[in-house]
């Protein structure tokens, strides 16, 4: 194990390493006798569920093995020195082990590996001296882990060429921003399919996809009840926050359409089931993100207060940056692609035998009942034509009843 440890260090150039002290023992004891002789700067454990005290009859691993190693390395750490200690992790992602470990310890640390990417981002579940809300992300190359300064110019550089179906948005990891690409890919359904629509999501959250995103899209946009949607996250990532509802609708409705999204806007806001757009946290954050990256135009919500929006626009980091602020989600799409949207009818939309998105009305005739398309905008103008169509009839047929009222008095 000796010689493995020198050639990596080596292969890393790290030179001779002749103040790295490698020790090959599963013994507590046997340890701590060493690092009382030697006195290290930094003592590293790995990993701590492969030692044992020999004074103890449990198994090496468990519970009492693991609570009193670890009381050895503290009192290690009290006397003056550095302790790292190394434990594995089970398949739900959690610390394998007692919680009373934790509880010892003063930083809790994850290296969390995206197999996607050549990434590793290192978060503290725990800092007795410090902020959990930080995240640091580092590439593995040949040399070792190096720290990646500007994360978000990375993903975005490998951004698609075609902006149909694609859209811009914000996300906070910890403390830290991160742009992302949101891809969505929108296929009608077969007629003759019994099968319920297909909602795949990848890298987004499948409980906001599909209850929320897109039946906030079916009732207030367009009808997507006979619709094949599939949303990936570009670069594997995970989007864990609602801010990224609003880059999900604008990607779906712009693979319905086939209108692109400019690339160099970005879109950023939670929808909430009635429709509208509700502020984010840590907006000015995402905005001066994308701000360096030579983003022109954010859609943003807006504001409860004028003032907010007055405090972003004089924000000495989004100069150059136009901002959009929307209360609706309808209001949003229309900026983002177009006053096309929410329209059963005109140039860039799709057609279907049933009509596409938008609300329409009924028509009666005497051979059938056909579907005319109206634009949204003409809600109210359309129910008051309905109800005033609705109110002919009821006179037609209360003059066509009176004749037969009449015959029937004298009876």
């Amino acid at each position: 194990m000796e010689d493995q440890v020198y050639d990596r260090a080596a292969r890393m150039g790290l030179g001779d390493c002749s103040s790295l002290y490698v020790l090959s023992d599963y013994r507590m004891e046997v340890v701590c006798e060493q690092v009382y002789k030697l006195r290290p700067a930094a003592l590293v454990i790995d990993s701590i569920q492969t030692m044992s005290l020999a004074e103890l009859n449990n198994p090496m691993g468990s519970p009492i093995q693991l609570v009193e190693c670890c009381k050895c390395l503290k009192q290690l750490a009290r006397d003056g020195m550095a302790v790292f200690t190394i434990g594995h992790m089970t398949k739900n992602n959690q610390i394998a082990g007692p919680k009373a470990m934790i509880h010892m310890v003063d930083v809790v640390l994850r290296l969390e590996e995206d197999m996607s990417q050549a990434f590793r981002m290192l978060r503290a579940d725990k800092n007795r001296n410090g902020s959990t809300a930080e995240m640091g992300v580092f590439s593995m190359e040949a040399g070792g882990m190096r720290a990646v300064e500007d994360l978000s110019a990375q993903f975005l550089a490998s951004r698609s060429t075609s902006s149909v179906s694609s859209a811009l948005t914000v996300t906070m990891d910890s403390a830290r921003p991160l742009a992302m690409e949101v891809q969505a890919l929108v296929t009608s359904q077969p007629p003759q399919s019994q099968a319920p629509p297909i909602r795949q999501p990848s890298g987004v959250n499948r409980e906001r996809l599909g209850p929320i995103i897109v039946s906030v899209l079916h009732k207030f946009v367009l009808k997507l009840h006979d619709q094949n949607i599939v949303v990936s996250i570009t670069g594997g990532l995970q989007m864990r926050e609602p801010a990224a509802d609003l880059a999900i609708a604008v990607a779906i409705v712009s693979g319905y359409y086939s209108i692109a999204v400019p690339r160099d806007m970005v879109v950023i806001g939670e929808i909430d089931l009635g429709g509208g757009l509700r502020p984010v946290k840590s907006l000015d954050t995402r905005l001066a993100e994308v701000a360096k990256l030579g983003i022109k135009s954010a859609v943003i919500p807006k504001p409860h207060y004028p003032e907010e929006l007055t405090k972003l626009q004089r924000d000495p980091r989004l100069q150059g940056l136009d901002l959009l602020p929307c209360t609706e989600l309808l209001e949003a799409m229309r900026i983002v692609l177009g006053k096309r949207v929410g329209q059963r009818k005109g140039a860039g939309t799709r057609q279907t035998n049933k009509g596409t998105g938008g609300r329409g009305k009924h028509t009666k005739s005497k051979s059938r009942t056909t579907f005319e398309v109206v634009d949204i905008a003409d809600d109210e103008t359309d129910e008051a034509e309905l109800a005033g169509q609705s109110d002919n009839e009821e006179e037609e047929e209360d003059e066509q009843g009176e004749p037969w009222e009449k015959e029937m008095d004298p009876a």
